[in-house]
């Protein structure tokens, strides 16, 4: 464990670690949700699903990004 990481750290590295995975899954299995959650808002178009993906991909990038700038704030405290 690196000195002077915050919880924050943990938890933005693991929800994006999440989220990557179910963007990868819904990118290429897009019908997991339907069968799972039983419901077709789309009914069978596939947009909702697209913009699933997309905010995944979003949400992904953004914990990712966040993670990131924790790190380097807990080096360059460290330094």
């Amino acid at each position: 464990m690196k000195k002077g990481l915050r919880l924050w750290f943990y938890a933005e590295s693991v929800l994006g670690t999440l989220t990557g995975i179910l963007f990868l899954v819904t990118l290429f299995s897009r019908d997991w949700i339907e069968n799972i959650l039983h419901v077709d808002p789309d009914q069978g178009q596939g947009w909702v699903e697209w913009m699933i993906v997309v905010a995944l991909a979003l949400v992904t990038v953004a914990l990712g990004a966040v993670a990131r700038a924790e790190w380097s704030r807990a080096s360059a405290k460290a330094a």
